[in-house]
This record gives structure tokens, sequence and C-alpha cells, in this order.
């Protein structure tokens, strides 16, 4: 008994002492030390000034140089497409021929009402020749008649010259056709627009316009050009609106979008058809009025206020005309007055 006593102990012994040996053979562990905290960064709003200037109040729109003298050529009547003898880009000359259907009707009727014309007048000239020695009731009465049949014969020649006439499609005044949509054999139809156009001589501008704007532009109002490309001009005058009643054509639904027409006080050396730029419509300017960033401005039910830095209030404003960046401020703040941004 004594000795399993004793085993028992000594094995105690030798687990405690293989236990604090492995612990020793295990590395220390180390304490990290937590990360420093930076302190938080102070956020301060920016600060305006309320300070006296110049402002305006414009719309500005897309724009694009235009001839001034520009027209879609189409056939009041439908027909087949005998000879197309222009292309885009060909300069024409004041009714010159751009393109003819086939009319071989019209040209026999004309030939026909022609010869009629011509029998009529050689009657004429020998009914009038026998009056000379013998005048008589009778050869009067053959002479009226004959005046009518001029008159009737002279009318189927004008129609079917008028006839003719619409099957070919002429330019109405010189200019570079910038488009033709016309090949020969294809049948058209009436008032389908055939080709176009244009006067590049004489040049204006051209802007887009949205409902929204339109209800407050008027014909006479100044505007500011800015065109990259013909900075030789930069002012002008609103000469056009857009026509109401203007209709798409079917050559292309863009003619159908609303139109301003610009007139530049000067003409431009630089300026070509089709460049880009953009137009002011100036609708209204101010000078030496005080002015504050619309950053600084806030709303609220229809409220309009600013805080006040020192001291750090909330005011009430009326505003004025409003810029692209400043607007107006007729009551509520004086100049030099700092506000605190939104």
């Amino acid at each position: 008994m004594k000795y399993a006593r004793a085993m028992t102990a000594a094995a105690l012994l030798a687990a405690l002492t293989l236990t604090t040996a492995g612990c020793g053979l295990l590395p220390k562990e180390v304490e990290e030390e937590a990360p420093a905290l930076a302190p938080p960064i102070k956020t301060e709003k920016a600060t305006y000034t309320a300070r006296k200037g110049a402002i305006e109040e414009k719309i500005s729109l897309r724009a694009i140089w235009a001839p001034v003298y520009a027209e879609d050529l189409f056939y009041k009547n439908g027909g087949r497409v005998k000879a197309v003898y222009v292309k885009s880009g060909d300069k024409v000359t004041p009714g010159q021929i751009v393109a003819e259907l086939f009319a071989d009707d019209a040209e026999y009727q004309l030939a026909k009402a022609e010869i009629q014309l011509e029998k009529v007048k050689l009657a004429i000239a020998d009914a009038q020749y026998k009056n000379q020695f013998n005048s008589s009731p009778s050869i009067d009465s053959e002479l009226k008649r004959l005046e009518l049949d001029l008159k009737s014969a002279q009318m189927d020649v004008d129609r079917y010259q008028r006839l003719l006439s619409e099957t070919r499609l002429v330019a109405p005044f010189g200019g570079v056709i910038s488009a033709v949509n016309l090949k020969v054999g294809e049948t058209i139809a009436p008032y389908a627009v055939v080709a176009r156009i244009e006067d590049p001589s004489d040049l204006w501008i051209e802007a887009d316009v949205s409902d929204n704007d339109l209800v407050r532009l008027a014909v006479g109002q100044k505007v500011r050009l800015e065109f990259s490309d013909a900075k030789d001009v930069t002012e002008g005058t609103l000469v056009a609106l857009p026509d109401p009643l203007a209709k798409a054509t079917q050559a292309g639904a863009a003619a159908a979008q609303k139109k301003i027409k610009v007139r530049p006080t000067k003409h431009s050396e630089q300026a070509k058809m089709s460049m880009v730029g953009k137009v002011h419509v100036i609708l209204q300017k101010k000078d030496d009025v005080l002015l504050l960033d619309k950053s600084a401005i806030r709303t609220f039910g229809g409220r309009s206020y600013v805080t006040t830095k020192e001291p750090r209030r909330d005011v009430d404003i009326k505003i004025g005309i409003e810029g692209e960046q400043f607007s107006e401020i007729l009551s509520g703040l004086k100049e030099g007055e700092v506000v605190i941004g939104r």
C-alpha cells in the first residue's frame, strides 16, 4: 500500500515536471499596443461674402451656322425619274434643271397643241388677207371664230407647257445642292422632298429651343455668340421665332424641331455652314447690384434664406435676377456680410 502511494506521487511529480518544461519551450506572448487614433478632422463649411457686381439672366442654346436661303425641292405630281443631273455638293445657278421625270404624254400633247396653235394663226392671217379685198359679214364672223380658236389653242399650249415644266425640278436660286434623294427609274410620290438647295453666301445662326424657353423669347433680344471657330463675331440679335404652323417634311423629322434665328451684328469671315457653338439670349441685365453665390442660398417651403456667420443666425432674403452662379439679393443682406454655405 505504501509502495502504491509512492508510485502515484512519483508519477504526478514527473507529469508536473514535463508540463513545466514544455511551457518553457513556447514563445512568450507579446501584447499588441492599440493603434493611436487620429484626431477627427474638423470640416468647416465654405463661406461666401455678399458683394456688388453685374449680373445677367440668360438662356443658353446649342446653335449652328445655317444658310438664310435654303429650300427643300419636291414634285407636285408624282412620276418616274428620267434623269438626275446633279449630286450632293454641286453648285447650281438659278433655273438650272436638277432632275427630270418621264413626260412622254405631256410632250406629245404639247406638240399637238403647238401645231394647232400655228394652224389657227395661219387661218387668221388668211382671213385677214381676204378681208382686205372683200370685206363681208361672213369674213368678219370667221375672224371672230378664229380669234376664239386662237385663245383655246394658246390655253392648251400653256397647259401642256406647265405640265411639262412640273416634270423638271429646277433650282429656285443659285447655291449648293446639299442633299439628293433621287435614282433614275424610281417612282416619286407627290410632295416627297427629293433634294435640298442652300446658299452658303448668306449665313445666320439657328438654335433649337424648348417650349419652356420659347415663352421667354422675343424678336429683337440681344444675343451673345460663342463659336470657337468663328471668333470674329460675338454679338447678334434674335430676328425670328419658330413658325407655329411649320410642319416636318417627309425628308426629315429634324425640321419639326423649333428653332430661333439669330443675325450677327456683322458679317463673319470665319463662319461656315454647320459650325456648332452656343448663343446666349440675354433676358435682363443689371450692374452694381448685391450678389451672392447660389451655394449659400437655402430654400424651404417657398422661403429663401441664408445663415450668417457672425452672428450665426438664419436670415430671410429676397432674390432678384438669377444668374448662372450668382443671384441678385434685393433685401435681407448688406454688402460684405459673410454667410455659410449649404
